[in-house]
């Protein structure tokens, strides 16, 4: 008889399972200092523990398989939707309406630039979204279209690209809206970075809203600040608080984007891609209409 029969009486055997689910249990009853022992028979993995923390055992193990009970938690959202077209035509449309306003300090420039007296004096309000679509310069717009069009297309491929169009119109401009507010008297800005910034901002929100606990949150979250300290702190016309209001008001739109794509009521999540990138095309169209000179 070995060594551990032979101390068998003093001890009771309370689970008997796989070798995987043994050490499991040996790692929950480790972690609350809890002496005990694994055997293996030919029926499997026997826990083993003194008569004495018998009751202990079951209630921590018991404890520990009700906290898991849903574990790993079933995942709902598809992160493999079609992105389609828009991420290009967007680059495109960007492009060509430069074409049509020049730099900054033209009519159509100015007519609709973000301009902090224009928007809280005389509530021209469109100017959150005009802002976007207009550039500074060729370098200023090439540098927006290239980032921005290949963040759209990641972030696309979790949301579609109608919901990722429409996410850069609607957060960008909100974004726009807080900066102005804190601005000064004269500020003006213009520039579809604030936009690029909130689809990072937002596929850090989605990320967050796949982890558990804050450690793993803040991952994605300085994946974020690291890309806003690296692309949108430097350069002769790039506005840091309309980055970093885009980049924090994405971070909460993407979370409500997974808490939207994952309730039963959205099965026909992509169906809707078309009629979201309508929408942004008919905010983006209604403002500028307001704006012509």
């Amino acid at each position: 008889m070995d060594r551990f029969l032979d101390m068998a009486e003093s001890w009771r055997q309370i689970k008997i399972g796989s070798g995987p689910e043994a050490e499991l249990w040996s790692l929950v009853l480790q972690a609350v200092d809890i002496d005990h022992r694994l055997r293996r028979t030919e029926t499997g993995w026997e826990v083993w523990c003194p008569e004495a923390k018998v009751e202990a055992v079951k209630y921590e193990l018991a404890a520990f398989e009700a906290e898991n009970t849903a574990w790993p938690p079933v995942e709902i959202y598809s992160p493999a939707l079609k992105t389609g077209p828009l991420p290009v035509l967007s680059a495109a449309a960007l492009s060509v309406f430069y074409a049509f306003t020049g730099p900054w300090g033209g009519a159509l420039s100015r007519a609709g630039e973000v301009n902090r007296q224009a928007i809280i004096n005389h509530g021209e309000w469109w100017r959150l979204v005009t802002g976007l679509t207009l550039h500074a310069d060729i370098n200023h717009l090439l540098g927006n279209v290239i980032i921005g069009a290949l963040v759209m297309y990641y972030l696309a491929q979790e949301t579609g690209g109608g919901a990722a169009c429409l996410l850069a119109v609607v957060v960008g401009a909100a974004a726009n809206l807080c900066n102005t507010l804190f601005q000064a008297e004269y500020y003006q800005s213009l520039g579809f970075s604030t936009s690029v910034f909130a689809m990072i901002g937002a596929m850090a929100g989605l990320r967050i809203s796949r982890q558990r606990g804050l450690k793993s949150a803040l991952g994605p979250l300085g994946a974020g600040l690291a890309l806003l300290a690296m692309l949108g702190m430097g350069g002769r016309h790039t506005d840091v608080g309309a980055h970093a209001w885009g980049l924090a008001l994405g971070v909460p739109a993407g979370i409500l984007c997974r808490v939207i794509r994952n309730h039963p009521l959205s099965a026909a999540w992509s169906d809707w891609q078309s009629l979201w990138g309508l929408s942004a095309l008919l905010i983006v169209t209604g403002a500028w209409y307001m704006a012509w000179p």
